[in-house]
């Protein structure tokens, strides 16, 4: 009938074009990108050991054991600050279906990207004794890969991509997996430097852990 139809078309535009949904929260700014902050400069470096496959991982604490075929690698993230935000909107804009289309994927802070640093050198250190090429103190690069998703690269390579380009939030976290169990000392703890086109370096060190051969 003409009224339920009509009284159905009301409903459709309370919902989508003022923008009153189901789910919409105020923690995460789900219904509005306004006063997210756009981008971020790094200040701090974090490393952990991670156990875990390209789709999902746990972070591992001191003392932990891990069979080296379930070691998804070393986590390393960089902390960063976050700074400007998205252009403030008209009160017509907020009610309108843009503003609802946009809302529908959460932006993530930091979403810009950082403005002036570029990735120009990742290093990886074993800070025990690693196998016979790899004393305590040796860089450990030329046996690690970056894992992306599913993909793995040579640390070399994936430095080379990324040293033209603004660092991206999709970027983070690298992870660094040695591409070897350890030969000598399975009591493993590796020292990440990340260096930056600003001229910035970063280290940080993981804790102890087992990584038992398979």
């Amino acid at each position: 009938m003409h009224w339920q139809k009509l009284i159905r078309n009301s409903v459709l535009i309370l919902f989508f074009g003022i923008g009153i949904f189901p789910g919409c929260g105020d923690d995460f700014n789900e219904c509005s990108t306004d006063g997210i902050p756009k981008y971020f400069d790094v200040f701090d470096l974090e490393a952990q050991h991670t156990r875990g496959d390209a789709f999902s991982f746990e972070l591992l604490s001191n003392g932990s054991s891990v069979i080296f075929e379930n070691y998804r690698g070393v986590h390393i993230l960089p902390n960063v600050n976050l700074y400007g935000s998205v252009e403030e909107h008209s009160f017509f804009y907020d009610m309108s279906w843009a503003n609802f289309a946009m809302a529908a994927t959460l932006v993530p802070a930091g979403y810009g990207g950082s403005e002036t640093e570029m990735l120009t050198g990742l290093d990886i250190m074993t800070v025990n004794d690693y196998d016979a090429d790899h004393p305590a103190g040796s860089n450990v690069n030329d046996i690690s890969s970056v894992r992306i998703g599913a993909r793995n690269f040579t640390i070399d390579e994936y430095v080379s991509q990324k040293e033209n380009l603004l660092i991206q939030i999709e970027d983070l976290p690298y992870v660094i997996r040695p591409n070897t169990a350890p030969q000598i000392d399975s009591n493993i703890q590796f020292m990440v430097t990340l260096e930056l086109s600003t001229g910035e370096a970063y280290t940080a060190t993981t804790g102890e852990i087992i990584i038992i051969e398979n």
